[in-house]
């Protein structure tokens, strides 16, 4: 089982607290199709899954990192989803506008930066001889 930890991911900007807001706003958003959403699953499927007794496995991490602002790329998709934050009022279009201008900038002076942690739990169901 893999899942992204959508609280982890950062981008690059002048604008610390602006940043922070969109990330975590991103995290917390629950999208039409969900039924339940939590940010922090990444963080959490060891646990969910050792927790139970049932699964003995590790938990493996990786880094999506991108450093190029473009529609191919991971980090610029999620990017313009912060758009979807305003529409339900979970951003303003102040933050969102001037933290997507901010990316173009970065990016056309070479120094756009994105990351974002997925985690992975890779285990075997515990079988117990008697």
């Amino acid at each position: 089982m893999a899942h992204w930890d959508w609280d982890s991911q950062m981008f690059d900007g002048s604008d610390k607290n602006r940043n922070r807001r969109l990330v975590h706003a991103f995290c917390d958003w629950q999208q039409d199709w969900m039924d339940h959403a939590d940010g922090w699953m990444g963080r959490r499927l060891w646990s969910t899954f050792n927790s139970t007794g049932r699964f003995d496995g590790l938990i493996h991490t990786r880094v999506l990192t991108n450093s190029v602002f473009s529609p191919r790329h991971f980090g610029y998709a999620r990017a313009q989803d912060m758009r979807e934050l305003v529409k339900r009022g979970l951003a303003t279009s102040l933050d969102v506008d001037a933290f997507l201008a901010e990316q173009l900038t970065l990016n056309a002076s070479g120094r756009y930066f994105y990351c974002i942690t997925g985690f992975a739990y890779v285990g075997r169901v515990q079988t117990h001889r008697s």
